[in-house]
């Protein structure tokens, strides 16, 4: 009676082991795939950045226009010359500033960018090890339930 037992508790570790050793390797693939989406979603957050910095950068230089525009008109309006020093020295103000500010953006935009390509690149070496790791680990259920059906024969 005892032996007719053997076949049916490997045949029951085996089936185990392999169940297990599937769900092992699906765990990874959905570690896997989920990470993949993540990196994704960071590229897209990427590329938006650097299109807001250009946006930034574009609105602010169109305002630069339009506040030299105001002082030139300004300067006019009180009969200032367009070659007169002052009205240069308050463009060059204005100029320098707004492009000493678009500078500052247009930095705080793209370092925003690259720390989105960075954490993509660290998803997307999460995605390649969690595979990995699923991999590993259905293979270490295999040979271990292989391993605890082997004993059951020699157990006699």
């Amino acid at each position: 009676m005892a032996q007719a037992a053997v076949p049916v508790a490997i045949g029951a570790t085996l089936v185990g082991t392999g169940i297990s050793a599937y769900a092992a390797r699906r765990k990874g693939q959905e570690e896997a795939a989920a990470a993949e989406f993540e990196r994704q979603q960071l590229l897209i957050q990427e590329q938006m950045t650097r299109i807001a910095a250009t946006q930034a950068e574009t609105r602010r230089r169109e305002d630069l226009v339009s506040s030299i525009e105001t002082i030139q008109a300004i300067a006019a309006g009180r009969g200032v010359g367009l070659a007169s020093p002052t009205l240069g020295a308050a463009i060059e103000s204005a100029r320098a500033g707004t492009e000493r500010d678009i500078r500052i953006e247009r930095l705080n935009y793209l370092t925003k960018a690259e720390q989105s390509a960075a954490l993509a690149g660290q998803a997307g070496r999460k995605a390649r090890y969690s595979l990995l790791a699923g991999d590993l680990s259905a293979a270490s259920t295999i040979a271990s339930g292989v391993s605890r059906a082997a004993s059951f024969g020699f157990g006699r």
